[in-house]
């Protein structure tokens, strides 16, 4: 799996553009030998039209500084203490054959490992309508048309990121996020996921639309698990208790707490975005403090051994390595406490902080990590 780069703007006191400028130079510096794949800008953005310029601009830009083509991406998401965030994915190794495609509304890569041991297809797609729904199925139409071009089922669907606009609006009855997660039901229900679905984030940005970002793998050597948490319902058996829309049959999100991929050397687990809710019921309290605290425990009653070899072969010598963080809090609010957490949760791990709507009202903080896992020999 790929690596973690994360630069920001805080002690650049310049522009934004020269910010990503400055940050996309030192990322080309720090990672000579590497083979950079995807560079993900979150910038405070509030509208469509510059939205289309920020996308344009950041792809000549990095099309100027490195020779070989990555993918581009752009959230309108607003970083905290900073104006903008740069989140970069590497190898470690360039032998891999990547191939990288542009198209109206997103883009694609695929990456063949070395002595065929895995083959890897990121998709990327936006559509911003503002009608949820036509939105949420444009993208997942293209993500389709990608891996029926590149022969990838759907059920190797691993990680997905979505992002959507005034998540927690509701209009006749019906809420953006669950308009979504229709959408979504409909498109995962064309096949069976014996390995479980993949992990996901679902979470707000700054202006109308859909974002979705979907991670795909076929080997003979790695294997795809779903993880439960012990201290959560799975998502996707939540009564309908807690999903926001009139009448009955209502779909539930569909994701996995946390998707591991493994072989014999290790596994790399991918924990999905993750707020306060202890069952199917969202934290009683209204506090981001005590609601960052809860949140960690979760992820840490996730990810502790007792859970892990429920799925996963691990020994006394197993090690563990928290290879990057992103932390969303509604409206912006952060504090030294909430920080202090994290960092104790996840020492010396980059981390992203965001402003961003949770997928309930209450939710005031949610986290996602990513985590490597080595067996030693």
């Amino acid at each position: 799996m790929w690596y973690h780069w994360i630069g920001d703007s805080r002690h650049l006191d310049v522009s934004v553009i020269e910010s990503a400028e400055i940050l996309l130079a030192r990322l080309k510096k720090e990672t000579t030998d590497k083979r950079i794949l995807k560079a993900t800008f979150f910038i405070d953005i509030r509208n469509r039209k510059s939205y289309d310029w920020w996308t344009k601009r950041l792809n000549k830009l990095t099309e100027r500084i490195f020779e070989d083509p990555l993918l581009v991406t752009v959230i309108p998401q607003s970083p905290i203490d900073a104006e903008l965030y740069l989140e970069a994915w590497y190898l470690n190794h360039s032998e891999d054959r990547v191939h990288v495609e542009k198209f109206e509304n997103g883009q694609m890569m695929n990456i063949s490992c070395r002595e065929n041991r895995y083959q890897l297809l990121v998709v990327s797609a936006y559509s911003l309508s503002g009608n949820t729904i036509k939105d949420a199925e444009s993208c997942f139409q293209q993500i389709q048309k990608t891996i029926d071009d590149w022969h990838y089922p759907l059920n190797q669907m691993f990680r997905h990121w979505n992002y959507i606009g005034n998540i927690l609006e509701i209009s006749d009855g019906r809420q953006n996020y669950q308009r979504f997660n229709e959408v979504r039901a409909r498109y995962f229900s064309s096949t069976f996921f014996p390995d479980g679905y993949p992990a996901a984030t679902g979470i707000g940005m700054n202006f109308p639309g859909v974002i979705v970002e979907a991670c795909f793998l076929t080997s003979g050597e790695y294997r795809q698990l779903g993880i439960s948490n012990p201290m959560q319902l799975s998502a996707h058996q939540y009564s309908e208790k807690v999903l926001v829309s009139p009448g009955g049959g209502k779909s539930t999100p569909k994701f996995e707490r946390a998707k591991a991929i493994v072989n014999h050397e290790g596994s790399t687990i991918f924990v999905s975005g993750t707020a306060a809710v202890i069952g199917e019921d969202t934290s009683s309290s209204d506090s981001p403090e005590e609601q960052t605290v809860q949140t960690l425990q979760i992820i840490q009653r996730l990810i502790e051994r007792e859970n892990l070899e429920r799925y996963i072969n691990l020994d006394k010598r197993t090690e563990f390595f928290y290879k990057y963080v992103r932390i969303y809090i509604k409206n912006g609010y952060i504090s030294d406490h909430i920080k202090e957490q994290v960092e104790h949760a996840f020492p010396d791990t980059p981390s992203v902080y965001l402003t961003a709507d949770i997928c309930r009202d209450r939710l005031l903080v949610e986290i996602e990590v990513e985590i490597k896992i080595n067996c030693v020999p």
